[in-house]
């Protein structure tokens, strides 16, 4: 026997996190930046002189998880963001010159992928 929520799928968003994913990104749904994908790798770097001091409190957030390097996955289940609005932060704080995103292989790799999912899916 499986309750509702068992059935629910695991990437809706609620009205409330879709809204504030709104605010955050300002309403847009790409990076002045970098281009930043699922399993792109963001660490912090290190020149980025007083500019962490302006930060909101959500890309301070992003950038206190990227101080060992992380995916934009990672990223996303940490904060319980949607990996949209984690993407187009990122960006900018690339842009900014606060973060470096490292390009990913592209190895059309279907298992890859799917394990990669399943890993965030336990976090």
């Amino acid at each position: 026997m499986s309750n509702h929520r068992d059935e629910e799928d695991d990437h809706e968003e609620t009205e409330g996190t879709l809204v504030r994913a709104f605010v955050l990104t300002g309403g847009r749904t790409r990076s002045k930046g970098a281009k930043v994908v699922m399993e792109s790798l963001i660490d912090q770097r290190t020149d980025h002189g007083k500019k962490i001091d302006r930060l909101q409190p959500v890309q301070r957030q992003i950038w206190d998880l990227t101080e060992a390097r992380v995916s934009a996955a990672e990223i996303s289940a940490h904060l319980n963001l949607p990996l949209g609005t984690v993407c187009v932060l990122v960006g900018d704080m690339a842009a900014l010159g606060l973060l470096e995103v490292h390009e990913t292989a592209s190895t059309g790799d279907v298992e890859l992928v799917r394990r990669l999912i399943d890993g965030v899916r336990s976090l």
